[in-house]
């Protein structure tokens, strides 16, 4: 039996820094909830097709900005919360998990990418590795913020 993958309608398709500000422009972002859902989402399929090493690593450092923010505002609902956590601050916590993991994975392939391939992104080798470093961090600290 043949079987035809086909992309679904929402699904975006990000190959360049132009789609990615375009997906920005689109994209729910106000609630801090949506957005992390989005910028996993977003990072997962640029992770299934990933478009060429520079081009990712623009489109990531696009997004670094709101990202963050997005992030922070999800931290706020379980910084400093008593425990045991409720389930919308359990919720908050994972998902913030999910996406410091889903940008962990995104640098440490361009990364790895940089270091072992000749690469059109070798010049970015200090940044990359800041980025693995800061998002690595950055989920160690949101354990540390949840009690973890």
């Amino acid at each position: 039996m043949n079987r035809v993958h086909a992309v679904p309608v929402s699904r975006p398709v990000i190959d360049d820094v132009r789609s990615c500000e375009a997906w920005l422009a689109c994209a729910t972002l106000a609630d801090s909830r949506q957005a992390c859902r989005a910028f996993i989402e977003l990072l997962d399929n640029i992770e299934d097709a990933p478009p060429s090493n520079k081009v990712y690593f623009e489109i990531l450092e696009r997004l670094r900005r709101p990202i963050r923010v997005a992030l922070e505002d999800q931290t706020r609902r379980f910084f400093t919360r008593p425990l045991p956590l409720a389930s919308a601050e359990e919720n908050a916590f994972i998902q913030t998990c999910d996406l410091w993991l889903a940008l962990l994975r995104a640098w440490q392939r361009l990364q790895h990418e940089a270091e072992e391939h000749a690469s059109d992104i070798a010049f970015a080798r200090p940044v990359l590795a800041l980025r693995v470093i800061e998002s690595a961090a950055a989920l160690i600290g949101v354990y540390f913020a949840a009690r973890r």
